[in-house]
């Protein structure tokens, strides 16, 4: 048996901040010590500890009719450099429950509501996979520009699922109809970058993949570097996929993030508002 790559184990790391969280909350636990504890963890995935407890205090939301109440409380008390991923936990929390998007939806600032779509697409790529990844199957709840940020959420599983492996990554995105390949190539974008391990070997290769879909991975990544960059945890990783797969360092991608990115999709505004 071949020894685990580095992306895969940063990848199994990540899984366990996330399962570490889910397990510590099954507790009554005080919104500020959990804050303690999400805190905790280091500074490159803590935003994947805060991810977690979003899913968690939102699900028990969407179950017990709250409207949100004690997720809100989270958001509000959290440190909001986390905002995307708190947004994230939150569409995780809305696949999971199952439950019908549009009047819940309505509760929230619609800055917000790109991150839970995107939440939802990753966690249909990892528990409804053979429906959603074999088959392509869209859920009926999903319509117009949601299904970019499903899409996205999606691209991100996908690079998971694929060990981070180029070949296997461009076979399944392939897989898709054509309108969809763009935005499974932007998600694939900021896994790359967000999770990291690649040698620079690999993001040429993936790099060599993505043909006619480049600057769309290149988005991604341009996306992984601002969502690093504002919760404060750029690392050696998403410097080097910007470098390889943008021809520029992070810092030049960060100037030139709403160049780059606003090609594709609108610039996601972070924002402590929530209505």
């Amino acid at each position: 048996m071949s020894m685990p790559s580095k992306v895969e184990k940063r990848m199994e790391y990540i899984q366990t901040v996330f399962m570490k969280v889910q397990a510590h909350m099954r507790h009554a636990i005080e919104l500020n010590k959990l804050i303690d504890f999400l805190d905790s963890e280091p500074i490159e995935f803590r935003s994947v500890a805060y991810e977690s407890a979003s899913m968690e205090i939102g699900l028990n939301d969407l179950i017990n009719g709250r409207r949100f109440s004690e997720w809100k409380k989270f958001y509000q008390h959290s440190n909001l450099i986390h905002s995307v991923h708190i947004g994230i936990g939150l569409g995780l929390a809305f696949a999971k429950a199952e439950i019908t998007l549009t009047p819940s939806l309505e509760l929230l600032d619609p800055r917000m509501q790109w991150m839970v779509f995107d939440g939802i697409g990753y966690y249909y790529g990892l528990f409804k996979g053979r429906r959603t990844v074999k088959y392509q199957k869209v859920p009926e709840f999903i319509s117009g520009e949601q299904l970019k940020w499903f899409d996205q959420g999606l691209g991100r599983r996908l690079w998971y699922i694929c060990k981070g492996q180029a070949e296997g990554l461009t076979l399944t995105i392939q897989s898709f109809p054509l309108p969809r390949q763009s935005d499974l190539w932007r998600g694939a974008g900021i896994a790359c970058g967000y999770v990291g391990g690649s040698e620079k070997n690999s993001i040429e290769d993936l790099v060599a993949h993505s043909s006619t879909f480049k600057q769309h991975l290149c988005a991604g990544v341009a996306l992984a570097a601002y969502y690093r960059s504002f919760s404060e945890s750029v690392t050696d990783d998403v410097n080097l996929a910007c470098q390889v797969v943008c021809g520029m360092p992070l810092d030049d991608v960060l100037r030139a993030e709403h160049e780059i990115i606003k090609l594709f999709i609108p610039i996601p505004k972070i924002s402590a508002d929530i209505e």
